[in-house]
């Protein structure tokens, strides 16, 4: 497979076609390759925004389900494709939405901007811009939105089970 110039219509993301059951299983390597890398003590983590008012059945469906696919839609699915159309050339657009990724993400682990809090979570940081970088590059090739929301909910869904029981332990 190579990159592939993204589709005019953004609605084409979305499309559940034939390779559905294929994208899905890619979604779900990735997903768990992921999952390796930040449970191997590489130093590479994604950082868990913690929702102090909300339950924990709550922060489960908002970080597991509603995260990934809000953010998977915006920046994938909206934002990558608006790149594109500025800088047709996926080597550019794919590095500038995961840096906007990671940027996002910031304040979601630091909770502010300040850079001594921004340093203490470089490592989460880090793991957002990568998941970012993987995440465009696996909607590029694969041309649909699915496997990065499979592999986007499955990393989150990894580490609020991980939160929570650290929490409860």
């Amino acid at each position: 497979m190579t990159l592939n110039e993204l589709p005019k219509d953004v609605t084409d993301y979305f499309m559940i076609h034939r390779n559905f059951l294929r994208n899905t299983i890619i979604g779900l390597i990735v997903g768990l390759v992921f999952i390796g890398i930040i449970a191997s003590g590489s130093g590479i983590s994604i950082g868990f925004p913690l929702i102090p008012q909300a339950s924990e059945g709550e922060r489960f469906v908002a970080v597991t389900i509603g995260a990934p696919i809000g953010e998977e839609v915006f920046f994938r699915g909206m934002l990558m494709p608006v790149i594109d159309a500025f800088i047709p050339i996926p080597l550019i657009h794919i590095p500038i939405q995961a840096g906007i990724f990671g940027f996002f993400h910031i304040k979601a682990y630091a909770g502010s901007f300040d850079a001594q809090a921004i340093k203490s979570v470089s490592g989460a940081i880090t793991g957002a811009i990568l998941f970012g970088l993987i995440m465009g590059t696996m909607t590029a090739v694969l041309r649909n939105i699915w496997p990065s929301i499979i592999a986007h909910a499955m990393v989150n869904g990894y580490l609020v089970t991980k939160t929570f029981i650290i929490i409860a332990g």
